[in-house]
């Protein structure tokens, strides 16, 4: 009787009152909540029309601002640059399918906990101005971290100097992915977690009687950036680091591989979108912003979207001038937000 009623169609949707009417028993289960639970087939029932929803990815971390240099003798040290927005989690997927079951028998649904998101960059550290006379080089800043999943840690500015450099931010953590959702023989996984921000290039300290140094790079999504150049000839400010960038978007839905019968039995799925861009911070001799954070991805068929990516730390502020202590750390990257747990729903 089933078989004969799934060949006379080829969509859900014209074949789901059909499967229901078939069994003597009616009612339905719903799940939003992470975690398992078990459901007995009641005597009576063969069939279920299930919609399940995969978890969506977390957003990744905002890389770090650099720190902001030294100033030396009343030349202004540059500000770091700022670290770069993380990625947008990717999103989850919807499936629909009508699944044969069998009285008295015992189902699990697991739905999938999103993604947790990643942790921003801490900012760097400002240069350090000692007290001296005569002339004297600034410090030249360091590179901004990478974000490689792990965040990797910016560049330390040169301090043997008078003025010292600014340290380069350190790049967010990516997010988490999403857990997988299922029931019935079909399994679901989340979405990809978003990639965080690089970090950005720490400040080049100003100088007495030499060029001011200059900043660090900001890193990329794979490499820390090279540390400033020193101070070589006549009395000039520092220039700022750069900003942290990345170019690559956050991951799509994973793809999942399906039953040959379920899909005899009608299933039908969707693709994720991608997730948002991480935005590029400023290169600036003043203070350099915080990258924007990526927007989550968007999901297709009602799906849950990634979380968004956390916003870039701004660079730290260069000093002044005349010793005065006011440069700044660079700012820290915000945390990227959780993605969305997974949801199932058996109508019998």
């Amino acid at each position: 009787m089933l078989d004969s009623i799934l060949t006379k169609s080829t969509t859900i949707e014209n074949n789901v009152a059909s499967i229901l009417a078939i069994n003597k028993a009616h009612g339905s289960l719903e799940r939003s909540a992470a975690g398992s639970q078990n459901w007995t087939c009641p005597q009576g029932v063969y069939a279920v029309y299930a919609t399940i929803i995969s978890a969506s990815g977390g957003g990744g971390g905002g890389g770090g601002g650099g720190g902001g240099a030294a100033s030396s003798y009343y030349s202004v040290g540059g500000a770091g640059g700022g670290g770069a927005g993380g990625s947008g989690g990717g999103g989850g997927r919807r499936i629909t399918a009508i699944i044969p079951v069998i009285p008295g028998t015992t189902y699990t649904l697991t739905v999938g906990a999103g993604g947790t998101g990643g942790a921003g960059g801490t900012g760097g550290a400002k240069g350090k101005t000692t007290q001296s006379s005569g002339n004297f080089s600034g410090g030249f800043g360091g590179g901004g971290g990478a974000s490689n999943g792990n965040g990797a840690a910016g560049g330390t500015g040169n301090t043997s100097s008078a003025a010292g450099g600014g340290a380069g931010g350190n790049g967010g953590k990516n997010g988490g992915n999403g857990g997988v959702t299922s029931f019935g023989g079909i399994s679901v996984n989340g979405g990809v977690g978003g990639k965080g921000g690089p970090g950005g290039g720490g400040g080049g300290a100003g100088s007495k009687n030499f060029n001011g140094s200059t900043g660090g790079a900001g890193g990329t999504e794979t490499s820390v950036g090279a540390n400033g150049n020193d101070a070589n000839s006549s009395n000039s400010n520092g220039t700022g680091g750069a900003g942290g960038n990345i170019t690559s978007n956050g991951g799509n839905g994973a793809d999942t591989t399906f039953l040959a019968a379920l899909l005899y039995h009608g299933l039908s799925s969707s693709n994720a979108a991608k997730g948002g861009k991480g935005g590029d911070a400023n290169i600036t001799s003043s203070i350099g912003a915080g990258g924007s954070k990526g927007s989550g991805a968007n999901a297709n068929y009602n799906a849950f979207a990634g979380g968004a990516g956390g916003a870039g730390g701004a660079g730290g502020k260069g000093e002044t001038g005349d010793y005065n202590a006011n440069n700044t750390n660079g700012s820290n990257g915000s945390t990227g937000a959780a993605g969305h747990a997974g949801y199932i729903k058996i109508i019998w």
